[in-house]
């Protein structure tokens, strides 16, 4: 049953593509986007340049959800958007509260001076997994 699952999505997925190949590719671009500040934390020798490119990375992200929630939000309807920002409202209350563990757990003390790394680290990842779903939301549409 798994399998006969996975097949379908699987091929739902590549229909979907294959419906409009004119269609925009914007979780591509997002991901094309990322990959500029990806580099530059990559790049980065010291933990004060990656600590930097974290944070330049954690204001693209944050640039990239408000984008993808307004365009979103512009193509639903009123039901839909609705339930967005009630979704997104939920999430922003998620994100905050796994702000302040991530804040708490990932200190200098029990980490050290690489703290401050692991901190933007799995923030980004959290705020970067979310951006996703919205482009990708936004792609379906």
């Amino acid at each position: 049953m798994k399998y006969w699952a996975l097949a379908l999505l699987l091929f739902c997925s590549v229909a979907g593509a294959v419906d409009n190949p004119d269609a925009p590719d914007y979780l591509g671009a997002f991901h094309q986007r990322m990959q500029v500040y990806q580099q530059r934390i990559d790049r980065a020798r010291t933990t004060a340049d990656m600590s930097l490119a974290l944070v330049a990375k954690a204001k693209a992200l944050d640039h990239e959800l408000n984008t993808a929630y307004r365009m979103l939000m512009a193509r639903l309807s009123p039901a839909q958007r609705t339930a967005l920002r009630a979704s997104q409202r939920q999430w922003l209350k998620c994100r905050d509260n796994e702000f302040s563990f991530i804040n708490k757990t990932f200190t200098r003390q029990s980490h050290g001076t690489s703290s401050v790394l692991t901190v933007g680290h799995a923030r980004n990842a959290l705020v970067y997994a979310r951006a996703q779903e919205l482009w990708d939301y936004l792609e379906a549409r």
